[in-house]
């Protein structure tokens, strides 16, 4: 009878200690570093950063590996979201534009922003105003499809900016919102 209850404890002792073992060996086996599933991400963003470049893309490996970080990201957002985001990394095909096809899908994206007429909008159309490239001006009269008060103070103050086509871009902006001067 001691010899039966003594195999039983000696299996049981085994047992648990393989079981114990096991999950314990695991973790080890299954245990990801935060640092280098960061370090992947980036290696994988600057393979692809190549090939975009390989393309005639314009994108600089930071900005490339920022987007290449947050296009997971992308799918789940709603509509005025991935336009939104789009206004800084233009899309063509789910990858980043450059040249003329951004250029391009920049003036799509603010022209359905401007159909929705989500007021999310007005500060990003803001900041690529500011950005002082070709296409100021274009979000500049995409602002005029907004009516609150960010919009129209800027637009006002757009008013006396050095470069003209700014300005009458402002003015242009400002007369499709009815505004006046006080």
């Amino acid at each position: 009878m001691s010899l039966i209850i003594g195999a039983i404890i000696y299996c049981g002792f085994w047992g648990l200690f393989y079981y114990g073992f096991g999950q314990l060996a695991e973790k080890i086996v299954n245990y990801e570093d935060p640092n280098m599933k960061d370090a992947r991400i980036v290696s994988s963003a600057q393979e692809e950063w190549y090939e975009h470049v390989k393309e005639g893309g314009g994108m600089s490996l930071e900005e490339y590996t920022a987007w290449y970080k947050q296009k997971d990201k992308f799918d789940q957002m709603d509509k005025v979201d991935q336009l939104i985001s789009e206004l800084d990394t233009p899309l063509a095909y789910g990858d980043p534009a450059s040249g003329m096809d951004a250029v391009r899908r920049r003036d799509d994206v603010m022209d359905e922003l401007v159909k929705i007429g989500d007021s999310r909008a007005v500060e990003p159309l803001i900041k690529v105003a500011r950005k002082r490239e070709t296409f100021s001006s274009d979000a500049i009269e995409a602002l005029g499809n907004f009516n609150n008060k960010k919009c129209i103070d800027y637009l006002v103050k757009s008013l006396s900016d050095k470069d003209r086509d700014i300005r009458i871009a402002a003015a242009e902006a400002l007369e499709k919102l009815g505004w006046e001067p006080e």
